[in-house]
């Protein structure tokens, strides 16, 4: 009868089976790490119609261990199979490692089924705060923006760390805005908006420069590599690959 989901980035409840649906019924989502070698997720299990976790029903939780690696880089599948019975199995598996791990939740290991009113005073609330949840919901979201931009700066000055001064400056503007969320976690969604504007100003002309001189130089390689390959019986190729994209959305 309601919705059931993990808290991710933020406590924010990530839904994975909707109010209402039809069981028996089986949902799958992708989720990755929120921090550099990061040893495990906890995965826990909430059933409500709040935008927070801390506004739910905590129905049980698990721990799967994961190989350290940088963040957003492992892929976690997570399923929620709910059976006839409306028994719940969650299970999150490693995509790389296949290492896993799973909780069953019936009625008496959550703390006893939920009875009609109890359904209903739940649906009231939640209706009642979507407007302060929604609220919420953009300052975590916003939080969660400038943290994943930065992350993905201090990615990126690793990818063209061929330009020292420009990987170390792009460094900089990473860790200082990451600084800068520590110190003010209580930073309002105009501020953070503010900041993040700040933060592209300054670092996406350097990544752009970076990328139109690395597009450059392969460009020339690939002129070089035609004429070789014109002038011998020999052919060659070129390819390139695209760097993964950074999850701005830490699940897990």
């Amino acid at each position: 009868p309601l919705s059931l989901g993990i808290e991710t980035a933020g406590g924010v409840m990530t839904r994975l089976v909707e109010r209402n649906t039809t069981v028996p019924t089986k949902k799958s989502q992708t989720f990755t790490t929120h921090a550099d070698n990061q040893p495990a997720v906890d995965v826990k299990v909430y059933e409500g119609e709040r935008a927070l976790t801390k506004d739910n029903r905590l129905l049980g939780h698990f721990v799967l261990d994961v190989p350290p690696a940088p963040r957003g880089v492992p892929r976690l599948d997570v399923t929620f199979d709910v059976d006839a019975n409306g028994i719940l199995h969650v299970s999150a598996v490693d995509k790389a490692t296949r290492r896993s791990n799973s909780v069953v939740i019936t009625a008496d290991k959550a703390g006893g089924k939920l009875d009609k009113k109890d359904i209903e005073r739940l649906l009231k609330e939640a209706e009642a705060h979507a407007q302060a949840d929604k609220a919420e919901l953009e300052l975590i979201s916003r939080r969660n923006d400038l943290e994943s931009a930065a992350y993905a700066a201090s990615h990126a000055a690793t990818t063209y760390g061929e330009d020292e001064a420009a990987a170390t400056t792009l460094r900089r503007h990473a860790d200082e805005a990451l600084t800068w969320l520590k110190e003010n976690p209580d930073a309002s969604a105009d501020d953070l908006q503010a900041r993040r504007r700040d933060f592209d100003a300054a670092v996406h002309p350097i990544i752009e420069d970076l990328y139109r001189r690395r597009g450059a130089d392969a460009a020339s390689s690939s002129d070089a590599d035609a004429t070789s390959s014109s002038s011998s019986d020999g052919g060659s190729s070129t390819t390139s690959e695209s760097d993964d994209k950074f999850f701005d959305g830490d699940k897990v």
